[in-house]
């Protein structure tokens, strides 16, 4: 037997013996980190500044975000205007997009 083997035998012993649930006795062998789940702001646009938008009074750094459509279409921080709806998606508390509505920015399609 292998030393895999050996463990999880061990391990099912000692869960009927000590009346542990298998279920989290092998849960335990394995523990993972879980995914963070994305932060997203909506609002409107107060106002655009060179790196940030202003929804709400709060400023949000968009510095390294995509910028696009609901389309999916991409744009740039110029076609963002004061009463455009947006949502801001963040990663790990940096904004990764801007998802703007099509009927807000200044875009020729």
């Amino acid at each position: 037997m292998n030393l895999i083997s050996k463990s999880i035998r061990l391990i099912l012993i000692l869960s009927v013996f000590f009346a542990v649930p298998l279920q989290s006795v092998l849960n335990a062998m394995e523990i993972k980190h879980p995914p963070h789940a994305p932060h997203v702001v909506t609002g409107t646009i107060e106002e655009v500044t060179y790196s940030s938008l202003r929804i709400e009074g709060k400023y949000y750094d968009i510095s390294h975000a995509v910028i696009l459509s609901v389309r999916g279409i991409r744009l740039t921080k110029d076609q963002l205007k004061p009463g455009g709806e947006v949502e801001i998606w963040f990663d790990e508390n940096e904004a990764t997009s801007v998802i703007v509505e099509n009927k807000h920015h200044n875009m020729k399609e």
